[in-house]
């Protein structure tokens, strides 16, 4: 078993909130939030994770202005560690106050934090409301020569819910700030939350998260470092229950860090919550500019023992073939599936290539019974729709819940990779994520499907740990 690897949930509180990755010297440091403190988790693999306590903690005193501890991020200047942090207290406001600052702590080691009074950075409300104003990002901009704040700010103006704006502050020794025009405000969202910004292959990437409609992670592509941000047809990164992700590089490989929300009470049907669970993709960048995802390499590595395969129809109209012990062909005018192989647990990776007939749709079986089809989940590579979609038994018409589904350029090959481990599900296809939960199911069959039309699954591999 897998214990607590990979995917990383707090002891006490069962989830984790944003992460502000760093790397240094090898090591991967994770800061999260956990109530009103940032906590410090390393790892140098994504898999083994070590938990290192509170690393800043927010003052228990109803005036304080960091009574409570948000987002923001480290920055490593002349062997000195900067954490840029929200301060929050919403009671300041009938005070006139703002309710949340950008403020200041240091490091000798990314360990022990000392509280700064020399960063205490509130919005300009001559540009910015007063509330919103948080998850700062810094960064050294060579092309400018000086240091930058991305923030989570709020244009001061009348138009509800579309305020939202990646807010700018400049600095030239990373203490005095001058809060500036936006960096980026589209008048498409709430907030902007979590800003990241970074360079692959020649191109700037500008990273945030909202929550306007349902959390939701997009980006934006330019080739300078300001702008202007073409959205991509597809500006999203992963599903609606991924959220708050930044990434971090190694210098080799480039790693997106958010988490999967968990479900109210852990039900299927319960709905989202804050908070979640540590996830990691890898990130790299298609020839055309946009971002691709993929599973971590070394979580891959961890699952090693093949899962015997072997078809046995179950029900449904159509036929199957067995190609090769690991390649079947289907067809099908309605619903055929069969059994492939068997799991006692829910950790496992699969991996296979699928191809499709035009108007087909088809995909896997996890945690199935196929004797009376009453637990399964299906992930579906669907060319009738051009998505890739996560489905689960028990849906009914009284479930109010959005589909789990995310876009999928037609392709000739579809390239799936699946990581099943407790409740969740990551799901990858042709650089496409979707991460997911699956809560009332565990183990059981593994089965391939088809729904209308002829498709063939090759290459299939199943490894547990």
């Amino acid at each position: 078993m897998l214990d607590n690897r990979i995917f990383y949930d707090h002891e006490k509180q069962g989830f984790c909130g944003d992460f502000i990755p760093f790397y240094h010297e090898g090591v991967f440091h994770l800061f999260t939030i956990i109530g009103s403190d940032w906590w410090h988790l390393t790892t140098t693999d994504f898999v083994d994770i070590t938990n290192h306590g509170v690393a800043i903690s927010g003052i228990p005193e109803l005036t304080a202005q960091d009574r409570d501890i948000y987002t923001g991020s480290i920055f490593l200047d002349k062997g000195t560690f900067h954490m840029f942090y929200c301060g929050h207290n919403e009671d300041l406001l009938k005070d006139g106050k703002p309710s949340e600052v950008m403020m200041h702590a240091t490091s000798n080691d990314l360990f022990t934090w000392e509280r700064q009074t020399d960063v205490f950075l509130a919005p300009d409300e001559t540009r910015y409301m007063r509330r919103g104003w948080r998850d700062g990002f810094v960064y050294y901009d060579e092309k400018n020569a000086e240091y930058r704040m991305l923030i989570t700010g709020a244009l001061k103006h009348e138009h509800s819910k579309r305020w939202g704006c990646v807010a700018l502050a400049t600095s030239q020794n990373l203490t005095k700030w001058q809060v500036q025009d936006p960096f980026y405000a589209p008048y498409l969202y709430d907030a902007h939350e979590c800003p990241d910004l970074f360079e692959m292959n020649g191109k700037y990437y500008l990273l945030f998260s909202t929550f306007t409609r349902w959390w939701e992670l997009h980006y934006r592509v330019s080739d300078s470092i300001d702008g202007p941000w073409k959205t991509p047809k597809d500006d999203r990164l992963d599903n609606r229950s991924f959220y708050a992700a930044k990434t971090v590089t190694d210098g080799k490989k480039r790693y997106l860090v958010g988490w999967t929300a968990r479900r109210e009470n852990d039900k299927d049907d319960g709905k989202y919550l804050w908070g979640g669970t540590l996830t990691v993709h890898e990130v790299t960048a298609r020839a055309d500019g946009t971002l691709a995802l993929s599973p971590v390499s070394t979580v891959k590595q961890l699952f090693t023992k093949d899962i015997p395969l072997a078809l046995t129809p179950a029900f449904g109209e159509g036929s199957g073939e067995v190609v090769n012990e690991n390649t079947f062909r289907l067809s099908s005018e309605g619903y055929l599936c069969a059994k492939v192989g068997e799991s006692e647990t829910d950790e496992y990776f699969l991996s296979c290539d699928i191809t499709l007939s035009d108007n087909a749709s088809c995909g896997m079986l996890l945690r199935a019974d196929t004797n009376k089809f009453e637990k399964w989940c299906s992930v579906e590579v669907d060319n009738r729709k051009n998505r890739l979609f996560y489905d689960h038994f028990g849906k009914f018409f009284w479930d109010q819940f959005f589909d789990e589904e995310r876009p999928l350029p037609k392709a000739e090959t579809y390239h799936l990779e699946i990581v099943s481990k407790g409740s969740i599900l990551l799901i990858y296809c042709n650089g496409v994520a979707l991460s997911t939960r699956c809560y009332g199911f565990s183990g059981g069959e593994i089965g391939v499907f088809i729904n209308g039309g002829e498709g063939e699954i090759k290459n299939l591999s199943v490894k547990k740990a």
